[in-house]
């Protein structure tokens, strides 16, 4: 049975709304998350990585600071102007589950609690297999109330790699084989 979710709109505008005070609400969970997703990703110097679902880049910094290039993609007008203050470079508004972007463009993707506002995962899991390059990897999470669909990934043609908890939400890792 498919879970009932808010429609996109809906959801967009929520994001719209929080913007402002997102971080302050946020930070220190979305940073807990992290401290888990960069491990398991492993960014290297000069990789191209996505932050799917960027948001107010909370997790830039700490993906340049390993020497990355960093593009951020969100839905949320909102969240993306404020984002922008901060560093307005390499920022798309645009659909988790129709990325602008050439294939095999990314070394890796990163995502913080996503998945669960997507109603579609396995055109979202095609959509990361095909801008990854090949032996890309991507690490994400999503709220452990939402369900993951494993099933999917493997479908789109990713191997999962890793799955652990990693504080309210599952942390999973997938690459795309060379």
């Amino acid at each position: 049975m498919k879970p009932t979710r808010r429609p996109t709109g809906e959801t967009r505008r929520g994001y719209d709304e929080t913007a402002e005070f997102y971080d302050s609400r946020y930070s220190e969970i979305q940073r807990e998350k992290y401290a888990h997703l960069l491990p398991v990703l492993r960014p290297k110097e000069g990789e191209r990585i996505l932050d799917w679902g960027c948001g107010t880049g909370l997790a830039r910094s700490r993906l340049e600071s390993a020497g990355v290039r960093y593009f951020g993609l969100d839905f949320s007008q909102g969240m993306l102007s404020v984002h922008k203050r901060r560093n307005p470079h390499r920022l798309v508004l645009g659909d988790c589950g129709r990325l602008p972007f050439r294939g095999e463009s990314f070394d890796g993707i990163f995502s913080a609690t996503v998945l669960q506002n997507l109603d579609d995962q396995l055109t979202a899991f095609k959509e990361i297999f095909r801008v990854l390059k090949p032996g890309g990897k991507a690490a994400l999470s999503t709220m452990r109330k939402s369900p993951l669909n494993y099933e999917a990934a493997k479908v789109a043609g990713l191997v999962m790699r890793s799955s652990s908890l990693c504080g309210e939400d599952i942390c999973v890792s997938f690459t795309r084989p060379r």
